[in-house]
């Protein structure tokens, strides 16, 4: 972050969640602004997600004018029926919600924010990257069979069950349920590329949104092709750029 980043005809601030990449320029930021920046963080509903704390030392550290925003269950269901009338297309992502709620509290302070988006995808702050390069050169040369067996196995438990045994035996997986349900379906891979969709995927059942899945299915796939001149790793990163 240079002194160029933070020119503007209004005022400016960074989104701060206390992870590396908002930290490293809320940091710099503050350092080259000539004064105090304002940062601010959305306190979540849900502990487990609350990433508000650690904002909280970070902004007590760099010497940030910081703002954490505590929004009630009432406020975050109200607005879910104005959400489509923000985002341009279908978006999945659970954090729209906090987001949204965000920019509509702190646009009468700050009219310019920077944020950290874009930095694991650069980076590899997505544990998937690792897991994505590792697993399949592992699972590639298994027997399609082998893998079918191997999934039917996992899938005699449910994500509850699994999260019920994570937590009996302290297994430091956050969500492990998820996770294995997402290995799972990636052992139905046909397609290095069809690989790449059963990890990043939400949830498949197009069924219960739409009624054409066929169609929805068949035109996502037909996104998702590889550039043979880059390694599987970057194009796990390209394709996130890309889409997500």
């Amino acid at each position: 972050v240079t002194t160029d980043h933070l020119i503007s005809d209004v005022s400016n601030g960074t989104l701060l969640s206390g992870g590396i990449d908002s930290t490293i320029i809320t940091y710099y930021a503050n350092k080259v602004s000539k004064n105090k920046i304002n940062s601010y963080c959305v306190k979540s509903i849900d502990d487990n997600f609350d990433e508000s704390r650690y904002a909280e030392k970070i902004a007590r550290k760099i010497g940030t004018d910081h703002t954490t925003l505590d929004f009630s269950r009432s406020e975050f269901f109200d607005e879910l029926k104005n959400i489509h009338k923000v985002y341009d297309e279908p978006f999945g992502d659970s954090s729209q919600v906090p987001t949204y709620l965000l920019f509509k509290s702190v646009k009468n302070n700050i009219k310019v924010a920077l944020s950290g988006d874009g930095g694991d995808e650069i980076f590899l702050g997505y544990n998937r990257y690792l897991y994505l390069n590792n697993y399949y050169n592992k699972i590639k040369f298994l027997n399609k069979n082998v893998r079918k067996i191997i999934r039917t196995f996992l899938d005699s438990f449910s994500e509850e069950q699994i999260n019920k045994i994570s937590n009996i035996f302290n297994l430091q997986y956050f969500n492990l349920g998820n996770k294995i349900s997402k290995v799972s379906s990636s052992l139905n891979f046909e397609t290095l590329e069809d690989f790449y969709y059963q990890i990043i995927r939400q949830d498949c059942n197009f069924e219960n949104i739409v009624k054409n899945t066929n169609f929805l299915k068949s035109n996502f796939f037909k996104n998702i092709i590889f550039e043979k001149n880059l390694t599987n790793l970057e194009n796990f990163q390209k394709k996130d750029l890309d889409t997500y």
